[in-house]
């Protein structure tokens, strides 16, 4: 992924959250975390170190 994509990308999760009620922005959240630890499980387990994701909190724009 490029940095416009990148950017393509934080600038929809900001509309999605705004158009979301908190709750369902947290369950977003929480699912959003799981998938980032289970790909760095994944990768570990694999022996796919240069896949492992990036360690940098996401903050949308």
């Amino acid at each position: 992924m490029d940095r416009a994509q990148n950017l393509a990308g934080l600038a929809a999760i900001a509309v999605a959250r705004q158009s979301m009620g908190e709750a369902r922005w947290q369950t977003m959240d929480k699912l959003r975390r799981a998938a980032y630890i289970h790909r760095i499980v994944d990768c570990m387990l694999t022996a796919q170190v240069s896949d492992l994701p990036d360690t940098h909190r996401i903050n949308p724009v």
